[in-house]
């Protein structure tokens, strides 16, 4: 199970498929607390494994040196080190499969190093048939033009968002590296007693967002969220020459089940 950024949605993957595409099956949702620790209330439904709808490719970007994530209209059913599904320039550049993740739609390749400029990514090129569905569902050859470029520019702090009084959702505007990024994220100031406890990246982001959990609570209100200098590393190894400052408004919360 992976949580969302928000807090407030699950994706539940199964260990084993359900081949029957219109079979039935209740769900029960129970024993679940929400962020302040209250009991919610259990929830049941029934659900319909059905699915025709065929995937397609959305759209494709490089996110560094020798990286290209590819997302999808649905999650892809692929298996890491494949690298029969993709082409770069009709074969000209690698592409092997280096991790897949259901929360995004997505597939980040591994690539050759990319020069320069315009490139064109096949999916499933003639012949393969390695991009499915977990319905078992083809994705049809799908030709899409990308553009490199050389980055010289460090992340920035998008934005924190404060999911209960000891946890924030940082956002950056490109990936960073967690192993930089460690703990070295602080509210109010650069203190001890400020620094985060635990800082790990949001599932379905690709390190774009990190969930930063302080010991203490943090003060109802207005409060500063701070990422030291250099701490921010982004895949090109530029990284931040200020400390990196935005405003998170903290609030108590709670959290009621709903089906989606």
């Amino acid at each position: 199970m992976k949580l969302s950024e928000d807090g407030k949605t699950v994706t539940v993957t199964l260990g084993t498929a359900i081949t029957q595409q219109q079979t039935k099956k209740e769900v029960v949702v129970q024993n679940i607390k929400d962020v302040d620790g209250r009991k919610i209330e259990q929830y049941k439904t029934d659900i319909t494994f059905l699915d025709l709808t065929i995937p397609t490719v959305e759209s494709v970007k490089q996110i560094g040196p020798k990286e290209v994530q590819v997302f999808f209209s649905e999650p892809v059913d692929v298996t890491v080190g494949t690298s029969g599904g993709f082409l770069i320039d009709g074969g000209k550049y690698s592409a092997t499969v280096k991790s897949v993740d259901a929360a995004s739609n997505s597939v980040v390749l591994s690539t050759g190093t990319l020069a320069v400029g315009e490139h064109t990514l096949t999916v499933n090129p003639e012949g393969s048939e390695v991009v499915k569905d977990f319905a078992g569902l083809k994705v049809a050859k799908t030709d899409l033009k990308f553009n490199t470029v050389e980055d010289k520019e460090a992340p920035t702090l998008v934005k924190a968002e404060a999911k209960s009084q000891t946890e924030v959702i940082l956002t950056f505007n490109e990936p960073v590296s967690p192993s930089d990024l460690g703990n070295k994220v602080y509210h109010t100031a650069e203190t001890a007693d400020y620094q985060a406890v635990s800082v790990v990246p949001v599932a379905g982001s690709n390190n774009t967002q990190f969930k930063v959990t302080f010991k203490n609570p943090l003060p109802v209100g207005a409060t500063k969220i701070l990422v030291s200098k250099e701490a921010a590393v982004d895949n090109y190894g530029n990284k931040n020459s200020v400390v990196l400052s935005t405003t998170a408004n903290v609030y108590k919360s709670s959290l009621k089940f709903r089906h989606v």
